[in-house]
């Protein structure tokens, strides 16, 4: 194999990497949305629901409508 070859390589196994965290980070953001979302209409306070989440106020404001 090349060094241009391996550099390819490297940088595509970088990429799918990368690519992989982004996507695990987007389904932890989803779920915890989800889980707010489920906890504000079981009527869960909003201030529990902030320091389980870390969202704020306005976060919820925008997850309830």
């Amino acid at each position: 194999m090349t060094i241009a070859e391996q550099l390819i390589q490297q940088g595509e196994q970088k990429g799918l990497q990368q690519g992989r965290q982004e996507g695990e980070q987007k389904g932890r953001e989803e779920a915890l949305k989800e889980m707010a979302r489920t906890l504000l209409l079981s009527g869960v306070d909003k201030e529990t629901i902030m320091t389980a989440t870390g969202f704020t106020s306005r976060e919820l404001e925008l997850l309830s409508h």
